[in-house]
């Protein structure tokens, strides 16, 4: 599974066994709504296989597929109320709650480095986005 994985392919022996320690296995069946938040908890996640949707009101809808990483808008930024992620057909993913992944972005090894460098794209994305809705709303 790392190997097939960008994000997690820097990761070798004890740094796969944490990594599996700190995330959990989700599965999703087609059509399924996928919640970034379970209680108090929030959750961003790791596609590893299959895809998912993410439905905005404004800007429409595009996939996201394996190794694709979503829910960090809400985690970090109060996420985006018209935005949605829906599973486009089964799919498994890896979900980290934000304790967990703050802990590992502080680490020294190379998926901390991975990650860091993949938020930072994330981040561009979602001010793009966030133009974007912006200016379709004048």
């Amino acid at each position: 599974m790392f190997q097939r994985i960008d994000l997690l392919s820097a990761a070798k022996g004890s740094e796969q066994d944490m990594l599996l320690h700190m995330m959990k296995e989700v599965w999703a069946t087609p059509g399924e709504l996928i919640g970034t938040t379970r209680g108090t908890t929030a959750w961003c996640f790791l596609i590893i296989s299959g895809f998912v949707r993410i439905e905005d009101v404004i800007l429409g809808s595009w996939l996201l597929p394996p190794g694709a990483l979503f829910g960090l808008e809400e985690m970090f930024m109060g996420g985006i109320p018209t935005q949605h992620y829906r599973a486009a057909c089964h799919s498994t993913m890896l979900a980290i709650d934000r304790t967990s992944l703050t802990g590992l972005l502080s680490a020294q090894h190379p998926v901390a480095q991975n990650l860091q460098a993949e938020i930072a794209l994330i981040a561009g994305r979602t001010i793009q986005r966030r133009m974007a809705r912006l200016a379709a709303r004048l």
